[in-house]
């Protein structure tokens, strides 16, 4: 476990410039194509499970929510069943 300073996308997020909202999904985006192509999916994203630093670096908590996909050709989980 590690302790990240900064606050939940979803809090700051009104107050961050265009700019700087949209290096943090690119930092997300980043971190996501890392994780798929290692085969792990987060499970529940969203803004209240992404933390922005101090320093702007990107960070995604709520990890026990990862899923590991047994082969590239696994079904995606979606929303249909709603």
């Amino acid at each position: 476990t590690e302790w990240i300073e900064g606050d939940k996308l979803d809090v700051v997020a009104p107050r961050m410039t265009p700019e700087q909202r949209t290096a943090a999904l690119r930092g997300v985006l980043r971190i996501l194509a890392a994780m798929h192509a290692e085969l792990v999916g987060h499970g529940d994203l969203k803004p209240g499970n992404v933390v922005v630093g101090a320093d702007g670096e990107v960070h995604l908590i709520d990890l026990d929510t990862l899923r590991i996909f047994p082969t590239r050709d696994a079904p995606v989980p979606t929303t249909d069943f709603l």
